[in-house]
C-alpha cells in the first residue's frame, strides 16, 4: 500500500515468512527533497523533488531453532533401515552371564566390524517400526525404518575375530543382550539451522510423536515419512494440515470431504533416508499422527 503525507511517499512491500508469527517487512521510503525547505506551496508554484531510497528490516529475522528442545533427540535417536539393522553389531552376552550391565561393566559384541583399541561405539535399542501408507490406502504399509533409542557408549578393549570385548563407559539405561552396536551416527544434523523451503514439492505425513503422547503442540518433536530420499534436509520448513471431518449433505445424504485445515508449521532438524525428525514451530490446534505435510506457500 502507499501513503502520501507532507511530501513523503512510503511504499511497503510485505511477504509471509515461513511461520505466521514472524515476518520481515522491506520498507522502501521515497522522501521528497527540495532545494529549499518544504513549505506550503502557493497556488501555481513549482517544487523540485529528488527521491531517495532507504531499505531497512522492519522486524528482526526469524529466531533460531531452540536447541535445548532437540539436543536429547540428536544424541538419543536414530532411524535404521532393515538392511542397516541386519548388518549392525549387537551385544552377544554380558560379563559373568548377567542379565543386565551398567557403567564400567564388560560386554561381548559380535559383528561390529574392526577398529582400533580405544574406539568408541554407540549403543542403541530397537523400538517401534516406522510405517506409512499415505496416498496408497489399498496397499500394504510401507516400511520406512526402525526407531533406535540411545542406551549408552562402549569402548573397545580387545578383539578376537568377530567377537569384541568392550566396556560400558556411558550408560543412559541398563545394557541388555541384543542391543545394537554401531560405530557412527547415521543421521544428518548440522550445527546451524537455516530455515528454508524444500528444494522440490513434497507431500508427507506425521508418523510418530516422539515424546510418547497422542497429541502435540508448540515445540513437540515428531517423526515424518520424508527424508533424504525425498531431497529433504535440516532446516526445511513444512506446513501442517489436518483433515476435517466429512460433512453430510442435507439434500442427498452424501458424505462430502471438506478442505484441509492448516494448523501449523514444523522444521526438520535431523534426516535419514526415508524418515526425518522435526520440531513443531507453530500450532493453532493439537498436532497428531496422520496430519498432512506440504511445502508452505511463501
Amino acid at each position: 500500500m502507499g501513503l502520501f503525507r507532507r511530501g513523503v511517499i512510503v511504499k511497503c512491500l510485505s511477504w509471509r515468512s515461513l511461520w505466521r508469527s514472524f515476518f520481515t517487512t522491506l520498507c522502501i521510503t521515497v522522501t521528497a527533497q527540495a532545494s529549499e525547505p518544504i513549505q506550503q506551496a502557493e497556488a501555481g508554484a513549482v517544487i523540485k523533488l529528488s527521491p531517495s531510497i532507504r531499505i531497512k528490516n522492519y522486524r528482526q529475522a526469524v529466531p533460531g531453532l531452540p536447541m535445548q528442545r532437540i539436543a536429547s533427540f540428536i544424541e538419543r535417536h536414530q532411524v535404521f533401515t532393515e538392511e542397516q539393522l541386519e548388518n549392525s553389531g549387537y551385544i552377544l552376552s554380558l560379563e559373568d552371564n548377567r542379565i543386565v550391565a551398567g557403567l564400567n561393566d564388560r560386554v561381548y559384541v559380535r559383528g561390529a566390524g574392526y577398529s582400533a583399541v580405544g574406539s568408541r561405539y554407540l549403543l542403541y535399542r530397537q523400538e517401534k517400526a516406522y510405517q506409512s501408507r499415505l496416498f496408497h490406502p489399498n496397499q500394504p504399509n510401507r516400511m520406512l525404518g526402525y526407531e533406535m533409542r540411545y542406551i549408552g557408549t562402549l569402548e573397545l578393549e580387545s578383539q578376537d575375530n568377530d567377537i569384541a570385548t568392550m566396556r560400558v563407559v556411558k550408560s543412559k539405561e541398563e545394557v541388555r543382550a541384543k542391543d545394537i552396536v554401531t560405530l557412527q551416527d547415521l543421521g544428518v544434523t548440522p550445527a546451524i539451522f537455516y530455515p528454508n523451503a524444500p528444494s522440490r514439492r513434497v507431500q508427507g505425513e506425521i508418523i510418530s510423536m516422539l515424546e510418547g503422547i497422542g497429541f502435540g503442540g508448540l515445540y513437540s518433536v515428531v517423526a515424518i515419512n520424508l527424508g533424504e530420499d525425498h531431497l529433504l534436509s535440516p532446516g526445511n520448513v513444512l506446513t501442517i494440515s489436518t483433515q476435517r471431518e466429512q460433512a453430510k449433505d442435507a439434500r442427498n445424504s452424501e458424505q462430502v470431504a471438506l478442505p484441509l485445515e492448516e494448523t501449523g508449521y514444523l522444521m526438520v532438524f535431523r534426516t535419514f533416508p526415508q524418515v526425518s525428525y522435526a520440531l513443531v514451530m507453530e500450532a493453532s490446534k493439537p498436532i497428531k499422527v496422520g496430519d498432512l505435510l506440504t511445502v508452505p506457500d511463501l
